[in-house]
């Protein structure tokens, strides 16, 4: 007898020694479950993860849960976050979120399962700052010609390799930008949605070249 179907002691036919074994499933003990974290928008390589008690005969699985509410009321399954240690996604949006484990125990040639839910690990996505974040570029700009009316010029601004958006992640403020060669002209860039900070670009104004035989 195998143990893997119930046996009837009315008609099963024992014809010797009859020995049951009751193997238990202890429910998954969690011994270390990673800190809250903080860090800025599109931060690379950060994990979180759970450490469980091994129990001798068990297996054990994971399935990582995410969601808005620290009690887990709205959390969601993770595709494809199988394994005790998860690596967070660098895009995600400022805000907060908590992540959720659970973790599944069995036994060999049983298909009885116990599981339990670890968390939550709260991760906090703050907006990256431009006065102290140096992977925010802007770029100078420089000499601009007056052609009669005010100067309008737009600053590349990237964060590591990628471009930002103009109205998405930034907006623009321009000075009147009219004075030739006695005055800088001036644009402010102001960050919003997962950038925070401001600068103001200075440039000079020159007159505009002559056409040629002019």
């Amino acid at each position: 007898y195998n143990g893997t179907v119930p046996w009837n002691f009315e008609s099963g036919t024992v014809t010797g020694p009859l020995e049951l074994t009751a193997m238990w499933i202890q429910n998954p003990k969690t011994t270390a479950v990673s800190g809250d974290i903080s860090q800025p928008y599109k931060t690379q390589g950060s994990r979180i993860s759970v450490t469980v008690a091994q129990q001798p005969d068990h297996s054990y699985s994971y399935q990582w849960y995410r969601g808005t509410a620290a009690d887990g009321s709205d959390k969601t399954l993770l595709s494809g976050a199988t394994e005790s240690t998860y690596e967070l996604p660098e895009d995600l949006t400022v805000g907060t979120l908590y992540y959720f484990c659970k973790i599944t125990a069995g036994i060999p040639g049983s298909p009885e399962r116990s599981a339990v839910t670890s968390g939550p690990i709260a991760v906090e996505i703050r907006a990256r700052d431009y006065e102290e974040d140096k992977g925010i570029t802007v770029t100078p700009i420089g000499e601009q010609p007056f052609r009669g009316s005010p100067l309008q010029p737009k600053p590349e601004i990237s964060c590591g390799s990628d471009p930002l958006q103009e109205g998405i992640d930034y907006v623009l403020a321009y000075g009147e930008n009219t004075a030739v060669g006695t005055d800088t002209g001036t644009v402010t860039v102001t960050f919003k949605g997962s950038y925070t900070g401001q600068t103001t670009l200075e440039f000079p104004i020159a007159y505009a070249s002559l056409p040629d035989g002019k």
